[in-house]
C-alpha cells in the first residue's frame, strides 16, 4: 500500500510540475516563417504550404481549405487523404461514422506505425480503444489544413510509435469579425448532420477573439435499417494576440455510439461467424448475434493551452501543455453454451470465487475503456544567423488506460445485464511515461538555393502493467504487476535540397525511427520480456517542380523495416500453448510517387497521383502447433506484407466559376492480400466520388447560400474495405459503402 500511494504522489507531483511549465512558458509566440524553418509549422502556415511541400527536404503533400469545402461539409478528416500519392484510407462510409472499419495506411506502415497531431498535440494512438481516431479531435468545417510526410516525419514530431510517415491537422483561427456558419446534410440511409460556428471576432477592442462550433450526426448503418450511428461534437477556441505574442486555448468533447457492422468472407458474402441479425428468433444460440447486443461508444475530452512568444528578436518557443479523458464501452454477446464453457474453463483452472447457474438466454460482455493522459510539447526556434536556424526541443507524456471486460449473466426477467459477474477476460491497468527530446540545425548557402538539415530525436517510454492481463490468467489466478523500458538515445535524421532552376528542386532525406513496443505485447498469454522494439531506416529522394500553370513532384523511397512484431502460438516454460509477441526478422519496402496538378485557368484545376510500393518479409519463422506439439515454419519469407495495394492512383478534376462548382474524383485501390503467406488475395477496385454545387452571391434571395449535392461510390462498386488480416489464416472483411447521396444547404453569416 505504502509503494502504491508514493507512486500516487509522485504522478501528481508530475502533473504539478508539467501543468506549471507550461503555464509559466505560455505568454510567448514563434511566428510563421521561424516556425516553419524549424519544422514545425504553425497554423498560419498551413494555407500557404503548396501541395508539393517547396520547403522541405523530404516528400511532402497537403491539402488545402480549397480541397476541403469541395467534399461534403463535415467529411472524416483522414477520408481529406484519400486522393494523397501512397496513402491508403479505408472508411466505413465518406463520415467514418463506424470507427473499427476506419483504417489509413502510408507506405506500407499501418495506422499504428504513423505520428499524428493535432494543433501540435500527439495522439497517442489511432486505435479506437487505447487511443483515438482524428475525427474525435477536429471538424472537417475547422480545418485550417493537413499535412502529411509519407516517408518520415521531422525529427520534432512527437510521438513514440512513428516508424513512417507523419500527419499533421491543423485547425483554423477565429475570424477576426463577427460572423458564423451554419449547415444541414440529409443523405442515403437516413443520415442526418447539422452543423453550427459561431465567432465572436475581437470581444473587445484589442481583446481576445473566439469561436465555439458543434455537430449532431445520425444515420443507420447501410447492412440494418434500425442498426443506428450517431455522433455528437463540441468545438471551441479562443485566442488573445498582442504584438507578435499570441496564447491560445482550444478544447473539444466527443460523443459517439454506434453499431456493428458484419464480417464478410473473400467473396463477400456474410461470413457464418459474424452474421449480425436485425430481429430476435427466441433461440439464444442464434439471437447472440441480435445487433442490439454488438454496440460501442466513446467519450473524449481534450483541453490544450498554446503559448507562442518571442524571448528574443532572434529567439522564440512554442510551448502546449495538454490534457484528455475518454471513457468508452463495448457490449457483445455470449450464447449460453459458451458462457457455460467459459465458466467451466474457470473452475478447472482452480477458480473457487465465482458462480453460474445457467438460465438459457445470452451472457453479456460489457467492456469499459477508461483512459487520462496529460503532456507538454515544446519547441524552440533560434536564428542564429541569416543562414543558420537551430531548433530543438522536447515531449513528455503520462498516460494512464484501463480497460477491462468482465463476463455477466444476464436476467431472466427482462435480459438486461446484471451485476453478476462469471469471469473476465481481462483486467488491465497500463501506465506509460514518454519523453522525446530533439535537436535540428537548418543550414542554407548559395543564396538559400542549397538547404542542409542534419538533427537527431531521442525517445524513451516506460510502461507499467499490472492486473489480470487475459483469460488464460485469470482462469489460473495470476496477477502481473512488472516494468517495461524502451529507449533510442540516438535516432538521426539528415536532408538536403537544392533549386536546380528557379522552379526546380531536388531533394533527399535519412531518417531512422524507432518505436516502443507495443502495449499489447505486455498482456499476451506468455509474454516475452526480451521483445525488441521495431525499427526503421526511411531514405527519400526525389525532385518537385512549380510552373504559373502546373506543378508536380516523383518520389522514390526505401525502407528497411527491423525486428518486425508479430503475436504467435509458442509455449513457456510449462509447456503451457498460448499467444506471445515476439520479434520474427525484418522488411524491405521501395516504392515510387509521382503527383501532379495542373490550372489551365482560373477556373479549372486537375490532379493526379499514381503510387507503386512493394513490401516484402525478408524472414521465415516458427510457430508452435499444440496438437502435434512441433515447431511449425511460417514460409513469409518474399512474401508481400498484407492489406497494402503495390499500385494505386487518383484523378481529380474540379471546376469553380462565379456561382457554380464541381469536382470529381477517381480512387483506384490495387489487390491487397489479407494474409502474410500471400494465399488469399482482394480484387482491385475503382471509386468515383464527386460534388456539384451552387454559391450565392452577397446579395439576393440566396445570399450567402451554399448548396451542394456529394455523390460517392457513384457507379455503386462491390469491394472489401478493411480487412481483419492473418499471419496464415483467412482474412475477414468488411464491406464496402453502397452508393451514397448527400444533399447539404449551408449559410453565412
Amino acid at each position: 500500500m505504502k509503494e502504491s500511494t508514493s507512486a500516487f504522489l509522485k504522478q501528481r507531483q508530475k502533473l504539478k510540475l508539467v501543468t506549471a511549465i507550461g503555464l509559466a512558458l505560455t505568454a510567448m509566440q514563434s511566428n510563421a516563417e521561424e516556425a516553419d524553418a524549424a519544422g514545425v509549422p504553425d497554423d498560419s502556415d498551413i494555407e500557404q504550404i503548396s501541395v508539393i511541400g517547396a520547403k522541405t527536404t523530404r516528400t511532402t503533400a497537403a491539402i488545402t481549405n480549397e480541397y476541403i469545402e469541395a467534399q461534403a461539409p463535415g467529411i472524416a478528416p483522414q477520408n481529406l487523404l484519400k486522393d494523397l500519392p501512397g496513402v491508403t484510407v479505408q472508411t466505413s462510409d465518406p463520415y467514418g461514422m463506424y470507427e473499427l472499419i476506419n483504417t489509413i495506411s502510408i507506405r506500407g506502415f499501418n495506422a499504428g506505425q504513423l505520428g499524428v497531431t493535432v494543433d501540435g498535440v500527439p495522439l497517442e494512438s489511432v486505435n479506437n480503444s487505447e487511443g483515438g481516431t482524428i475525427m474525435r479531435y477536429v471538424l472537417s468545417e475547422n480545418l485550417a489544413g493537413v499535412e502529411v510526410s509519407p516517408g518520415s516525419g521531422d525529427v520534432s514530431q512527437p510521438t513514440q510509435h512513428a516508424l513512417g510517415g507523419a500527419i499533421r491537422y491543423f485547425s483554423s483561427d477565429p475570424e477576426d469579425e463577427v460572423g458564423g456558419k451554419a449547415s444541414f446534410t440529409v443523405g442515403s440511409y437516413n443520415f442526418q448532420r447539422s452543423f453550427i460556428r459561431v465567432d465572436t471576432g475581437e470581444l473587445w477592442d484589442g481583446g481576445p477573439t473566439a469561436y465555439i462550433s458543434g455537430a449532431r450526426l445520425r444515420s443507420n448503418t447501410f447492412e440494418i435499417d434500425n442498426a443506428t450511428l450517431s455522433n455528437d461534437h463540441v468545438e471551441a477556441k479562443i485566442k488573445q494576440s498582442w504584438d507578435d505574442n499570441s496564447l491560445t486555448f482550444r478544447m473539444t468533447w466527443d460523443n459517439r455510439d454506434d453499431h456493428d457492422y458484419m464480417e464478410y468472407d473473400l467473396d463477400g458474402n456474410p461470413a457464418a461467424w459474424w452474421t449480425i441479425l436485425d430481429g430476435l428468433t427466441g433461440d439464444p444460440e442464434i439471437d447472440w448475434m441480435y445487433y442490439e447486443y454488438w454496440r460501442n461508444g466513446r467519450r473524449t475530452w481534450l483541453y490544450n493551452l498554446e503559448g507562442n512568444f518571442w524571448l528574443t528578436e532572434n529567439f522564440n518557443l512554442k510551448v502546449t501543455p495538454y490534457y484528455e479523458k475518454k471513457h468508452g464501452y463495448a457490449w457483445f454477446s455470449v450464447t449460453p453454451a459458451n458462457a457455460q464453457s467459459l465458466y467451466d474453463s474457470a473452475i478447472a483452472g482452480g477458480r473457487t470465487d465465482i458462480e453460474y447457474e445457467p438460465n438459457g438466454i445470452m451472457a453479456q460482455r460489457n467492456g469499459q475503456r477508461p483512459g487520462e493522459r496529460y503532456g507538454t510539447t515544446v519547441n524552440a526556434v533560434w536564428d542564429i544567423s541569416a543562414t543558420n536556424t537551430l531548433a530543438f526541443g522536447g515531449w513528455y507524456e503520462d498516460y494512464d488506460y484501463d480497460p477491462n471486460l468482465p463476463l455477466q449473466n444476464s436476467s431472466l426477467v427482462d435480459g438486461t445485464i446484471t451485476n453478476e459477474i462469471i469471469g473476465w477476460s481481462y483486467d488491465r491497468h497500463f501506465s506509460t511515461q514518454t519523453a522525446n527530446f530533439y535537436i535540428k540545425d537548418t543550414m542554407r548557402f548559395l543564396n538559400d538555393d542549397l538547404t542542409v538539415e542534419v538533427g537527431a530525436k531521442a525517445l524513451t517510454v516506460d510502461r507499467h502493467f499490472e492486473g489480470i492481463a487475459n483469460l488464460t490468467d485469470y482462469n489460473s489466478n495470476t496477477y502481473r504487476d512488472f516494468d517495461v523500458k524502451n529507449e533510442d538515445l540516438f535516432q538521426p535524421q539528415a536532408g538536403v535540397s537544392y533549386f536546380v532552376t528557379p522552379d526546380t528542386q531536388v531533394f533527399a532525406n535519412y531518417a531512422e525511427n524507432y518505436a516502443g513496443a507495443p502495449s499489447a505485447a505486455l498482456v499476451s498469454t506468455v509474454f516475452n520480456p526480451d521483445i525488441s522494439p521495431e525499427q526503421s531506416t526511411n531514405i527519400d529522394i526525389g525532385v518537385r517542380t512549380s510552373g504559373e500553370k502546373w506543378s508536380g513532384y516523383l518520389a522514390l523511397y526505401s525502407i528497411d523495416y527491423q525486428d518486425r512484431i508479430v503475436s504467435i502460438a509458442s509455449r513457456n516454460i510449462q509447456t503451457i500453448s498460448g499467444s506471445a509477441y515476439t520479434n520474427v526478422g525484418d522488411m524491405e519496402t521501395y516504392g515510387a510517387e509521382l503527383s501532379g496538378e495542373y490550372r489551365p485557368d482560373n477556373q479549372w484545376k486537375f490532379t493526379a497521383s499514381l503510387s507503386y510500393n512493394s513490401s516484402k518479409y525478408k524472414n521465415d519463422y516458427f510457430t508452435y502447433d499444440a496438437d502435434t506439439d512441433t515447431d511449425v515454419l511460417i514460409p513469409v519469407e518474399g512474401k508481400y506484407i498484407f492489406d497494402q495495394p503495390k499500385v494505386s492512383g487518383s484523378l481529380v478534376a474540379a471546376w469553380k466559376g462565379d456561382n457554380y462548382f464541381f469536382n470529381m474524383d477517381v480512387k483506384y485501390t490495387g489487390s491487397r492480400w489479407a494474409n502474410a503467406i500471400n494465399t488469399e488475395e482482394t480484387d482491385a477496385y475503382t471509386l468515383v466520388n464527386g460534388s456539384v454545387g451552387w454559391v450565392g452571391d452577397d446579395t439576393g434571395r440566396f445570399a450567402n447560400m451554399r448548396f451542394q449535392l456529394a455523390f460517392y461510390n457513384l457507379l455503386d462498386e462491390d469491394y472489401l474495405s478493411a480487412i481483419s488480416t492473418s499471419e496464415t489464416d483467412s482474412g475477414s472483411y468488411k464491406m464496402g459503402t453502397p452508393r451514397t447521396l448527400y444533399a447539404s444547404v449551408e449559410y453565412t453569416f
